[in-house]
């Protein structure tokens, strides 16, 4: 599987210059596939669509982000300076996560009005939109359980690495 055990690893090969050329072929096709959808097919009011989903998904970050500095308590006083800047006691990563969450979510909500993508919304858009982001957790529920019965160390897969 791949570097995060999801997809075969061959998408994770390298050439000699350390380019992931086959991730690289895999998402020209999808890119491709993408383009010809939007100027051949009538979903082009979905696409739009991917925007809101796109900004979901940044706010999803921007909580990891603005949670960090307290969930991970150690790991943030050991990284780089100007990772662990506060203001007050406040660390600006938290801040700057916050105020992400919000312009994140405020995105998404408006790419999905109609005086930006010129469609009235679509309520099987938006909820296909979310289903993708369901689906996206059942295939990583799956593949978590189908790598550890084959006794891969999934705990692993997220602890921090011990300095070299």
């Amino acid at each position: 599987m791949g570097l995060d055990r999801t997809i075969p690893t061959k998408f994770a090969a390298v050439d000699k210059r350390g380019v992931p050329y086959m991730a690289v072929i895999l998402m020209a096709i999808i890119a491709y596939a993408s383009v010809a959808i939007t100027v051949y097919t009538p979903w082009f009011g979905y696409l739009y669509y991917s925007n809101f989903g796109w900004w979901i998904s940044t706010a999803i970050v921007m909580f990891a982000a603005a949670i960090f500095p307290f969930r991970r308590k150690q790991i943030f006083d050991s990284s780089p300076k100007i990772v662990t800047y506060k203001i007050g006691p406040i660390p600006v990563l938290t801040i700057v996560g916050a105020v992400g969450i919000v312009l994140s979510l405020f995105i998404s909500y408006s790419t999905i009005l109609p005086a930006f993508n010129g469609f009235p919304i679509n309520p099987i858009y938006v909820a296909s939109m979310l289903f993708v982001m369901v689906a996206g957790l059942i295939i990583y529920a799956i593949s978590y359980l189908y790598q550890r019965s084959r006794g891969v160390p999934m705990d692993l897969a997220n602890k921090e690495l011990p300095p070299v």
